[in-house]
């Protein structure tokens, strides 16, 4: 606080309650002196609803002691301890492959909190740039499965397996997977396999064509039944 701020805050205490209003210039000069000293680094206000008047308006309606400057300095060391605990730090809008610039972005909005000018970021905004997570949560059971489809995306680069027969299922072919494979003999379920007997390969993206056949006639079957 300035030293006007504080005289403003001393002249609202004494307002409320008289006891504390100094009797002589001496006095004011020595106590003003004192709060200065005790509260040069507390904010008059701040986020969260810090507000140093309200402190004193309180401390006087609820307790019987006339108010000194340490119950404002420690409210207010109580405040900023809660608003850093909860402080979860945001990814900062500087570039992130320039370390300097970065951290001092990150020690900029620390300080921005410590201060009282804002109030702690949750666990949101440490998500930075990522999309919400009612976005991701809101897309999974649309379409024809329950993987939203940005999250299908990523899989086709690392299942191309799983690709394929999603491929096949949304072309109107059936899943050859679901049957066995008449060459190399993986069972449902099993990706085919290179070397023509389960476990002599590697694992295949695409069925075998054998299997692809298998599983239009166990269809054909069905439908005819």
């Amino acid at each position: 606080m300035t030293r006007d701020q504080i005289i403003a805050l001393l002249a609202y205490a004494a307002r409320l309650d008289p006891r504390t209003a100094p009797t002589n210039q001496a006095e004011a000069d020595d106590r003003l002196d004192q709060w200065r000293d005790l509260l040069s680094d507390v904010p008059p206000t701040g986020a969260r609803g810090w507000d140093a008047a309200h402190i004193v308006r309180q401390h006087i309606a609820s307790s019987p002691y006339p108010i000194i400057p340490a119950d404002i300095a420690r409210a207010w060391h109580t405040h900023r301890k809660d608003a850093i605990g909860r402080h979860t730090d945001p990814a900062p809008a500087a570039d992130p492959d320039n370390p300097q610039l970065w951290m001092t972005a990150l020690r900029a909005d620390r300080a921005a909190v410590a201060t009282g000018e804002t109030g702690p970021a949750g666990h949101r905004a440490a998500l930075g740039g990522r999309p919400p997570l009612a976005a991701l949560t809101g897309a999974i059971g649309r379409g024809p499965g329950y993987i939203p489809p940005g999250a299908r995306q990523q899989l086709a680069q690392t299942l191309p397996g799983r690709a394929a027969r999603e491929t096949a299922v949304a072309t109107g072919d059936p899943d050859a997977l679901t049957v066995l494979c008449p060459w190399c003999k993986s069972g449902p379920g099993a990706a085919c396999q290179r070397g023509g007997r389960p476990g002599a390969g590697r694992a295949m993206a695409t069925p075998h064509p054998s299997r692809t056949e298998a599983a239009h006639a166990a269809v054909s079957a069905q439908e005819a039944s």
